[in-house]
């Protein structure tokens, strides 16, 4: 069983080596299939300070098969020995999670209408690490070395427009009210909004009884779900500026009917 659990350092893992990835690079590894922008990913690992997620934390870096780092150049040392290995557990345990998603039961709209998610949801990332998110961002075509960042404002007047779909390069979470998903939202939150004729969460895990948490509502979507931007806009929740996203599912694959909730 693999479950998407952002309380275990797998998830920094499971993030981080998939937005880094310059998607639209074959590398012709199978297992290691485009190249990672290993600059701002090592940066990233080293930058993490969320609870006794750090790289003074023998747990934490034991995730990226390391050892507790002392400075900046002793972790990337470490770094430059383990990434390709790193990089296909990650790439492993990643489908495991979309396999294991795609087969759970769907929830009924009735359960519940609309899902929020605050952006971007690792403490150590800004907002122009969203846009490196997705598969549309034109950063993904290199050079390999081009640090993967786009400012919000130059990815929200090109492809995270209104009207685009987008299509996620890794998991996201969602919950069931925005209080929640302002708790872990670094200046953006999502609004996923169903489909007008919809009665289910399609391509939507809800996976709270799986969780640590069951008090607490998730949805998982997986790498690979599609979404269309749906309404933008700047705004202020509880004292806090952020950027507001409307999103609705582009439906995906057909599978049989199984309903939960």
């Amino acid at each position: 069983m693999c479950i998407y659990d952002w309380t275990t350092a797998s998830f920094a893992r499971m993030t981080l080596f998939k937005i880094f990835q310059y998607t639209d690079i074959d590398s012709g590894i199978a297992s290691l299939p485009h190249p990672l922008d290993r600059e701002s990913l090592s940066m990233k690992i080293w930058q993490s300070n969320f609870s006794a997620y750090t790289p003074k934390d023998a747990d934490y870096m034991r995730s990226f098969l390391m050892e507790p780092a002392h400075s900046l150049d002793h972790l990337k040392a470490q770094f430059d020995e383990v990434a390709d290995e790193v990089y296909n557990f990650s790439e492993i345990e990643n489908r495991l999670l979309a396999a294991a998603a795609r087969s759970m039961p769907r929830t009924s709209l009735a359960f519940k209408s609309q899902l929020f998610s605050g952006q971007v949801d690792i403490q150590q990332l800004g907002t122009k690490h969203f846009g490196i998110e997705f598969y549309e961002c034109p950063l993904n075509s290199g050079p390999v070395g081009n640090q993967l960042a786009h400012p919000l404002t130059d990815a929200l007047a090109s492809y995270l427009s209104v009207g685009k779909t987008i299509t996620t390069k890794m998991t996201w979470s969602f919950t069931d009210n925005i209080d929640d998903a302002m708790h872990y939202s670094n200046g953006i939150v999502l609004v996923l909004n169903p489909l007008s004729d919809a009665w289910l969460w399609d391509d939507m895990a809800f996976i709270t009884p799986l969780s640590d948490d069951p008090g607490k509502i998730e949805y998982i979507a997986s790498p690979g779900t599609q979404f269309e931007i749906q309404s933008l806009h700047d705004t202020n929740v509880s004292g806090k500026a952020v950027t507001v996203i409307g999103l609705r599912p582009v439906p995906g694959r057909s599978r049989r009917l199984t309903v939960q909730g």
